[in-house]
């Protein structure tokens, strides 16, 4: 209850302090663009490399912190497009970018692949909750360090009060994913057997 509560109001207190201070770009740059999409692909590269070395050790909160950050890329990748296909020029899908679109369905294969995983080997609780907290900070994160959607007017205390709140959600997360009661019934049954076995 404890760690449910902590993502809750985390999540929920990073999203109503970042609606006040930042403020959507409305003009994102092809240098920026390309900035989000090689980002994009070294995090498809990182969390693909780890399923393949590591597919029958991973935990479900690797999948949700997997899943959670291409999603987030995802988002914003799909704001950007489109804003190219409402740009008054008139071109439409002649605005988007050919690697912007292959991006975006590599990082959503990927990503709905490790959420499969995750429901597969954690319980879904785990999964919607870390999902709900890592995939919107992610994509504010890209906001506003890649796009400079910060507002120059935002006091300290507010972005450090950001901070705490991401904190606290991402610590709400890992939290329930050592602790859930269906989590620790798997640790029990998988000692058991590698007892029996022994």
């Amino acid at each position: 209850m404890v760690a449910i509560s902590a993502c809750v109001t985390g999540s929920a207190m990073f999203v109503l302090l970042a609606v006040n201070a930042t403020q959507e770009n409305h003009h994102v740059s092809g240098e920026d663009e390309i900035t989000i999409v090689l980002l994009l692909a070294l995090a498809v590269g990182l969390f693909g490399t780890l399923a393949v070395m590591f597919r029958h050790r991973m935990s479900a909160f690797v999948y949700i912190l997997g899943a959670g950050v291409l999603f987030g890329f995802v988002a914003v990748l799909t704001r950007i497009i489109g804003r190219h296909l409402l740009d008054p020029n008139g071109h439409f899908l002649l605005n988007v970018q050919w690697y912007t679109v292959v991006a975006i369905a590599a990082a959503g294969g990927l990503g709905s692949w490790f959420v499969q995983s995750a429901y597969s080997g954690g319980p879904p609780d785990l999964v919607i909750a870390g999902l709900t907290v890592i995939d919107p900070i992610v994509g504010i994160a890209i906001g506003i360090a890649i796009l400079g959607e910060l507002r120059p007017d935002v006091h300290a205390v507010l972005a450090i009060a950001m901070a705490v709140a991401a904190s606290l959600a991402i610590v709400g997360v890992i939290a329930l994913s050592r602790h859930h009661p269906e989590v620790t019934k798997r640790k029990r049954d998988a000692k058991a057997a590698a007892s029996r076995k022994a």
